[in-house]
């Protein structure tokens, strides 16, 4: 097992739900995934990714939901690709 590899972070509480069903969907392809809960600082959340040493950060909000595309951040280089799928970031996430 590699671990988790990539961290999905919900902006709002209403969007947890909706986070959920894109960790689940990364999970479904064999990659390890985590959502993180709770309205806190990003700090926080950099600092869990670190600890964790999980290589990737994914923050969803209203506009991915509307749009379908995501930013996903490398945390070590702190590298962004935006408008992604989720398609797109899992073959990324397959490939590395």
């Amino acid at each position: 097992s590699q671990g988790v590899k990539v961290l999905f972070v919900p902006r709002e509480e209403e969007m947890e739900e909706f986070t959920f069903q894109q960790t689940q969907a990364v999970r479904d392809a064999g990659i390890g995934a985590e959502i993180f809960l709770g309205n806190v600082k990003k700090q926080k959340q950099f600092k869990y990714v670190e600890d964790k040493n999980i290589a990737y950060l994914v923050e969803v909000g209203g506009n991915e939901k509307e749009s379908g595309k995501f930013r996903l951040r490398n945390t070590k280089t702190r590298e962004t690709q935006n408008d992604l799928t989720l398609k797109q970031i899992i073959e990324l996430l397959s490939a590395s």
